[in-house]
């Protein structure tokens, strides 16, 4: 390649819901967004560069409960990337839904902090479309593949400290 191009910007913030009258409780935000070009040195059209990503977005919710050891809290993830490219092969992948999580801690369990979580609220799936061609990607498709993974619900417990 003779040249390619990329940019990015990237936002956290963290929103404190106590003068909102919530009291303990707080929205963590991050969201990047990512451009990228290239001129493709088979095709000559301008595309992203290859698995680049495009854009992610984070925002998690936590509640301290007042004048108690419990909090709770749920959040969401979602992200998209571009496409991958070799000479032969083309790959696209994308999700069917976000992942949304909730979570209930215990902040001083005999001086250990533990966290019950469970992921993936919204059955999130992903999907994969492959494009294998004969020779090259400027030429005749030989045969394609598309794929889905579905995954259940995740559960997780973590404890952290020491007693």
């Amino acid at each position: 390649l003779d040249s390619a191009e990329r940019f990015g910007a990237e936002l956290t913030a963290t929103l404190l819901l106590d003068p909102l009258g919530w009291r303990g409780a707080k929205v963590d935000a991050t969201g990047r967004y990512w451009k990228s070009q290239l001129t493709d040195p088979l095709t000559q059209e301008l595309r992203r560069i290859n698995n680049d990503r495009i854009y992610s977005l984070n925002v998690g919710l936590r509640h301290d409960l007042p004048d108690s050891p419990w909090a709770w809290g749920a959040g969401i993830e979602e992200g998209r990337s571009s496409a991958f490219y070799r000479l032969d092969y083309s790959q696209a992948f994308s999700t069917n839904a976000p992942m949304l999580w909730v979570f209930l801690e215990h902040k001083d369990l005999f001086g250990l902090r533990v966290r019950a979580s469970v992921v993936n609220l919204a059955r999130h799936k992903e999907l994969n479309h492959e494009v294998f061609y004969v020779d090259r990607r400027d030429g005749p498709v030989d045969f394609t593949a598309d794929t889905s993974t579905t995954f259940g619900y995740i559960y997780r417990l973590n404890v952290t400290g020491s007693f």
